[in-house]
């Protein structure tokens, strides 16, 4: 990936894209047109989606999303939009969501700009635990929910929504239809919340 970012009508960001479904998710908005911006720590992988679609789609390596690694990001987005950034670290690592707010909260500090720029979205797909009863796995759902509320609170004034689709565990490729549907310039703005996919 070069040092400067493509300014294409349309860019996707996609964190832990190789964790699934991020590959279909990377294609979906390839064949929409959407310039695709894939990250993640697994570069060989990275290369493998890259190459469905190598025109629409871009890697760039982040070693387990080091934090070191993210603020070399730093103003490296600048003022460019973009209109969605879809977080899967969620799906990559569940149990670790401290890690997943650190790291969240420095892309953020990168891509601000250009979500505002763009009226964009921060859309984290989480899985709901198979057993109702899971009260970790339910509990995960929650404050997820919760600090993705905070976040469109304070990004809401500035254009900027967060949502959560919560999706069954055998059924992740359910996210797929509904980012496209949130990314779609005719959908009406929805404020932030959580979808409840089944």
């Amino acid at each position: 990936m070069s040092d400067t970012f493509s300014a294409p009508e349309s860019v996707v960001l996609i964190l832990a894209a190789c964790q699934p479904p991020g590959a279909a998710i990377a294609r979906a908005f390839a064949k929409a047109g959407t310039r695709v911006i894939l990250i993640d720590g697994n570069s060989t992988s990275l290369t493998q989606i890259a190459a469905l679609d190598a025109d629409q789609i871009e890697t760039l390596t982040i070693p387990d999303f080091q934090s070191d690694m993210t603020d070399l990001l730093k103003d490296a987005w600048g003022d460019e939009p973009l209109s969605m950034v879809v977080n899967l670290m969620p799906l990559a690592f569940p149990v670790a969501i401290t890690a997943q707010m650190r790291t969240l909260a420095a892309i953020l500090r990168t891509t601000a700009r250009g979500l505002v720029a763009a009226n964009g979205s921060i859309v984290s797909v989480v899985a709901r635990p198979r057993a109702p009863l899971d009260l970790v796995g339910q509990g995960r759902i929650a404050s997820m929910s919760a600090g993705s509320k905070a976040l469109g609170e304070a990004m809401n004034k500035h254009g900027v929504r967060a949502h959560v689709l919560s999706v069954p565990n055998n059924k992740r490729s359910l996210a797929i239809s509904c980012l496209l549907k949130l990314h779609d310039p005719t959908t009406p703005d929805i404020a932030s919340t959580t979808f409840n996919l089944n």
